[in-house]
């Protein structure tokens, strides 16, 4: 019987054959990641007696949700990080300025498909967009990652999403990702890993497949996973060069929600009702006039992202590589990185340790 993305990634990250839904497993995160709660969570490592964290080079740490520092301890915790980082030669450390940490990780190719990322934050379901295994846990919770490598998880089961057609002209990801929670609930993916594919996804560009990873943490999720395509390699390869990733393309047996057209997808609205599972509120635009929502009036707007490529700006370390126009330029490039090479790996590898 196949196996899902979630067993299969946590069967890795534990260094097991194979895991089953409901199992309890040590796992070793490829990467884990903090931002500014990382002051927080640097007192509990010191209450722990250990004095260095066991692999500083799997850990990333981002100074970005209070930012500048908005008060005199704000300024004094981000001190405090910046002196723990030195001390402890953590080299993934991005200071003020350099962006939201989940941002900073994808840019960065920090992380890759198949890989397992804990972090200190609620939306790291948010590298799912990059076919990995991501979720979000406690300070406390880091604090033990810093100091021993390792976390027990239970492995969740697993939610398939089909969405087929295409989004309208003026539907976005977030219409789409509150479509699925409104129909769903809010709760309707809570602790599962929710795999979203289907023609609609792969036609997205890069910029609205994030969105839906990100926002199933609204839905409760586990994690979430998107099968990355050549459109994902390519934009990795632009970025950092990384060795051979196995194949983690899931077969899913867990629960199965069945395809819907978005042909009709009307525009979604997050409610500030208690009862956040029915939340959703419909919005249809009349041509020539503004729809009102709550006592305001506001002017929808043309959200279709645009497609291509956008040029990182900002990047610690250097100037970064000037992102392929073309489909031509787009295999040349690909084809001088060995990471170009990773999806047909992916198609002829069955998910075993990677390297």
């Amino acid at each position: 019987m196949g196996k899902t993305f979630a067993e299969k990634a946590l069967a890795r990250a534990a260094g097991l054959a194979a895991v089953t839904p409901g199992q309890v497993v040590d796992a070793r995160p490829d990467m884990a990641l903090s931002h500014d709660n990382s002051a927080a969570i640097l007192r509990i490592f010191r209450q722990l007696g250990v004095s260095r964290v066991r692999f500083p080079e799997r850990l990333a740490i981002t100074l970005d949700h209070a930012a500048p520092a908005p008060t005199t301890q704000h300024a004094q915790n981000h001190a405090e990080v910046r002196r723990f980082v030195a001390e402890q030669g953590i080299r993934h450390f991005f200071d003020v300025g350099r962006g939201i940490c989940h941002q900073v990780l994808s840019e960065e190719a920090l992380v890759l498909p198949g890989q397992t990322v804990l972090g200190a934050d609620s939306h790291t379901p948010h590298f799912g967009w990059l076919g990995a295994f991501g979720a979000g846990v406690g300070r406390s919770e880091m604090a033990a990652i810093w100091a021993t490598g390792e976390l027990w998880l239970r492995v969740p089961e697993s939610i398939q999403i089909v969405v087929n057609g295409r989004l309208t002209a003026w539907a976005t990801a977030k219409d789409l990702a509150l479509t699925i929670i409104g129909r769903l609930g809010a709760d309707g993916g809570l602790y599962a890993s929710v795999e979203i594919s289907g023609p609609a996804i792969e036609a997205l560009s890069l910029e609205s497949r994030m969105v839906l990873p990100n926002m199933m943490a609204e839905f409760g999720v586990k994690n979430a996973y998107l099968a990355p395509d050549e459109a994902v390699f390519a934009w990795l390869a632009a970025r950092r060069v990384r060795s051979e990733v196995r194949d983690q393309r899931p077969e899913i047996r867990d629960q199965v929600c069945g395809g819907r057209e978005l042909s009709d997808l009307e525009f979604q609205v997050a409610g500030r009702q208690s009862e956040i599972r029915d939340q959703r509120s419909e919005i249809r635009y009349v041509e020539g006039e503004r729809s009102p929502v709550g006592s305001q009036r506001t002017e929808i707007r043309d959200q279709r992202p645009e497609t291509g490529y956008v040029e990182d700006e900002g990047r610690v370390g250097g100037s970064v590589p000037s992102p392929v126009s073309n489909d031509r330029n787009h295999r040349q490039q690909a084809n001088r990185s060995p990471i170009s090479g990773l999806k047909s790996q992916i198609s002829n590898l069955s998910g075993g340790a990677l390297p």
